[in-house]
């Protein structure tokens, strides 16, 4: 056991800061000290993240990027659990709280490159000025979705969450710019940070989907998106939301399912506007 709690208290900052305690070469081994460690980081992590009754294990990340932490509470629905790391989730009421620090467990130019997770620009695109930060976004999803004939813009700022825990804006750019414009700044992953450092992508998240059936993310509405195609590996019928009625192995029972649009560029958009009533987000 530790004799300084005030020590034990440093090490935990130490292991939240680096997002890993692997990086303090604290190991997996059968030692209580360090068993004591990790599970009083999961802790505070979970207090960190408000996310009530849940339980935290650290993710790798399988394309060179950061490691994170993912919670879930224990009534949080298996397309969720199953599928969403970097976030964390609870059921609260008629709706899930999603959290998520907004840093992609990819690489990207946009971590700098004195990073040990940067990765060139793609060519001919050019990196913005801003730089990758920490974000704390709450994002409040209905747990029972319900349509809307409103078609007006989802507007901008987080409309979503992927299954990476990186948010996703429509297909909107900054007032006074052209997504056309942005487009030439995204990063390998098409994704780039605005100018708080909030990292997001608007087009296909090319390292969840590339022209297929993946399911890619939740929006603010609590209706599932999918890559370009469905599961029968064609490219589906869309309404002018980009959605469709679909059975999927996600939602046997049923749901709207938005799309990837099936367009090159900036016209291979996530969302324009809702298909149904969207929750609410803070940050």
């Amino acid at each position: 056991m530790f004799r300084n709690l005030s020590f034990a208290s440093l090490f935990i900052f130490l292991c939240i800061s680096l997002n890993s305690c692997n990086q303090l070469g604290l190991s997996k081994k059968d030692n209580k000290n360090d068993q004591l460690v990790q599970a009083l980081v999961l802790a505070q992590l979970s207090s960190s993240f408000n996310c009530e009754g849940c339980t935290c294990v650290t993710t790798a990340s399988t394309s060179g990027g950061p490691s994170c932490q993912t919670c879930f509470s224990s009534d949080i629905p298996s397309w969720m659990k199953d599928n969403f790391t970097c976030i964390s989730a609870y059921k609260s009421g008629n709706q899930y709280i999603v959290n998520t620090t907004d840093q992609p467990p990819h690489k990207s130019a946009y971590y700098g490159a004195s990073s040990p997770y940067f990765e060139a620009m793609p060519g001919g695109n050019t990196a913005n000025p801003n730089t990758i930060k920490s974000q704390n976004i709450t994002l409040k999803i209905p747990v029972t979705p319900t349509l809307t004939s409103s078609t007006a813009s989802a507007g901008l700022g987080p409309v979503g969450v992927a299954t990476n825990g990186v948010v996703i804006y429509n297909n909107e750019a900054g007032p006074g710019d052209s997504l056309a414009n942005e487009y030439t700044t995204f990063d390998a992953a098409e994704g780039h940070p605005q100018m708080s450092g909030q990292y997001h992508y608007h087009t296909e998240p090319i390292k969840l989907t590339v022209s297929d059936s993946n399911f890619i993310g939740v929006m603010l509405d609590g209706y599932p998106v999918y890559g370009k195609k469905d599961q029968t590996n064609n490219f589906p019928t869309l309404d002018s939301y980009g959605t469709r009625s679909c059975v999927t192995t996600h939602f046997p029972g049923g749901t709207q399912c938005y799309h990837v649009r099936n367009g090159t560029g900036v016209n291979g958009f996530i969302i324009s506007s809702f298909r149904g009533v969207k929750g609410t987000v803070s940050q």
